[in-house]
């Protein structure tokens, strides 16, 4: 089992090592070393914005805008902790802030835990039934407030754990159980509306 473990180990302490090495070439006046570090975390930082916007030139501007930004604030990165989570948290910022310009130009202002799981497996092969629920409840997290989908998500795809989610989101680990406690009301809420009996012509 532990020449299972070596491996992956191995791979995370070589990335980290890898973001390290590249930012100290950076702040050594090497601006191409930035390249690498792109080409490391850019599919995973897309993957995560593409949850946000759903639209893949979205998630390529949001990308490139927290690689710049992030590029900008390298002075400030503390280089005894992973380069990735502090990305991410310049990422899910721009993404909120960007969803409630969006909002705003536009004149617009309790599920369980198996819930959140049938949303992040969702895929083409699933049922109708499965299909619509993913549908529903993804254009229900474009309605709510972005903050709450924002929390909703990480834990959802992201898989995130509260005190992950937090560091990310600069907030307590209370807002953040509270954030989700009243998105997944508000999915719930949105669920039986659409699912429900009376949805169906059920009586």
């Amino acid at each position: 089992m532990s020449a299972n473990d070596a491996p992956t180990q191995g791979s995370a302490l070589s990335e980290t090592q890898l973001d390290i090495d590249d930012i100290r070439r950076i702040r050594g006046g090497d601006a191409e070393a930035y390249a690498p570090i792109v080409r490391r975390h850019l599919p995973r930082l897309r993957a995560l914005m593409y949850r946000f916007f759903r639209n893949g030139d979205d998630a390529d501007d949001m990308s490139q805008a927290a690689l710049v930004r992030a590029y900008e604030r390298l002075e400030g990165f503390d280089q005894s902790r992973p380069f990735f989570p502090w990305l991410r948290k310049i990422a899910v910022n721009l993404a909120l802030h960007e969803i409630e310009r969006r909002r705003r130009q536009a004149g617009s202002t309790e599920a369980e835990t198996e819930l959140e799981r049938a949303v992040a497996d969702g895929a083409s092969d699933r049922s109708t039934d499965e299909s619509e629920l993913v549908e529903c409840t993804q254009r229900e997290l474009d309605r709510m407030p972005p903050n709450w989908a924002a929390v909703f998500r990480l834990r959802a795809f992201e898989e995130l754990s509260y005190a992950e989610i937090a560091q990310t989101l600069g907030i307590p680990m209370g807002t953040v159980m509270s954030r989700l406690a009243r998105a997944r009301a508000r999915l719930a809420e949105a669920l039986a509306h659409d699912f429900g009996p009376h949805s169906r012509g059920q009586t």
